[in-house]
């Protein structure tokens, strides 16, 4: 019997051991302090990671917008440069507009009727003509004629 209450009495001992450390660490974990330090932290920890997703992200806008100012700094070369050659292409027409073409071919006879048009392209060719002249001459591009001219030579 002696055991049996001694038994209980250890019992009961470690029991109020065991509800006065729960109850001890309870009212720490749930003390508002506590609990409001947790939530800063938290909340600090949350704060971190927006601001380096928000510098990655704005790292990223501003790489794309260089890439884009670099393809905006080629287009506009690119559009000058054609407007150099739309000028200068208007400025040869102009030229040759009012230049007369007899002076530009000294032994040219008047094309004849019966020639075909390649044969007329290999024959100005052979004189020496440009073959833009060529091209506006007889009324073809100059791919046409550059065709013409290597397949001339090819067959020659």
């Amino acid at each position: 019997m002696t055991q049996i209450i001694v038994s209980l009495l250890l019992n009961v001992i470690f029991s109020t051991i065991v509800y006065l450390v729960l109850k001890r660490r309870f009212e720490r974990e749930m003390n508002p302090d506590t609990v409001l330090r947790q939530i800063r932290n938290e909340v600090n920890e949350l704060i971190i990671e927006l601001n380096q997703t928000t510098e990655r992200n704005v790292s990223l806008i501003e790489e794309r917008i260089n890439q884009l100012n670099r393809s905006i700094e080629e287009s506009d070369k690119r559009i000058t440069l054609l407007k150099k050659e739309a000028e200068q292409r208007e400025d040869s027409g102009r030229v040759y507009s009012h230049l007369n073409p007899r002076t530009i071919v000294k032994d040219e006879q008047p094309l004849k009727k019966e020639l075909t048009k390649r044969e007329q392209v290999l024959d100005l060719y052979g004189k020496g003509i440009d073959p833009k002249i060529i091209a506006s001459k007889l009324d073809v591009t100059i791919g046409e004629i550059e065709l013409i001219v290597s397949l001339g030579n090819g067959a020659g």
